[in-house]
Formats: structure tokens, C-alpha cells, sequence
């Protein structure tokens, strides 16, 4: 076909999904499937940053990811919830991985 190209791949550094925010790569609503590694990777990420309980990261560690994600308007929230609210789909997802006990 004449005139079609394909989409140019993204830099090395343009992979992770900070760099992606508010790109035109990311859609209105992902689904969760599609989202939920990146938060999980996310979260890693994050508590390196953080001074949590020597017995582990809790509840409460997760809450207040979220609502740094949510201050910070991440693109990791636009993820179709069907109702439900988003803080709980994100710490079971945390729950589900071992990530933070309740």
C-alpha cells in the first residue's frame, strides 16, 4: 500500500509508562488486564522510596500509593473499573501478588 507507514517504535526510554503519561499512546480507559502489571511494577518502584514497617508494607501503604497516584493524576488510574472502586481493584491486585498484607 502506498502512502501507509508503519508506527515508529518507542525510544528505550520512552517504554516505561512514565514517560508515556499523557501521550497519545495511552487510551481513555485501559483494561485492567492491561494495567495491572504496570501498577504492580509501579509499586515496587514506589516503596523503594518509602520508610515502611520492617514486618511489611500494609493496607494503609497501599492507600496512600493510590492516592499518590491519584494526586498525581496517573494515567495508571484510567483503567475501567465497572463500578467498583478503584483504591480496592488496586489493593487486591497488591493482595493477590504478596505484595502488602491486610
Amino acid at each position: 500500500m502506498r502512502g501507509t507507514r508503519a508506527a515508529p517504535s518507542l525510544p528505550s526510554n520512552q517504554r516505561n509508562h512514565r514517560s508515556l503519561q499523557g501521550s497519545h499512546f495511552w487510551g481513555a480507559w485501559m483494561k485492567q488486564k492491561e494495567v495491572r502489571s504496570l501498577i504492580i511494577r509501579e509499586w515496587d518502584r514506589w516503596l523503594q522510596t518509602q520508610s515502611v514497617d520492617p514486618e511489611g508494607p500494609t493496607g494503609r501503604d497501599s492507600l496512600k500509593f493510590y492516592f499518590e497516584l491519584q494526586d498525581n493524576r496517573s494515567n495508571l488510574l484510567d483503567f475501567q473499573s465497572r463500578g467498583r472502586d478503584k483504591w480496592l481493584i488496586v489493593h487486591s491486585w497488591l493482595l493477590s501478588e504478596r505484595r502488602v498484607s491486610d
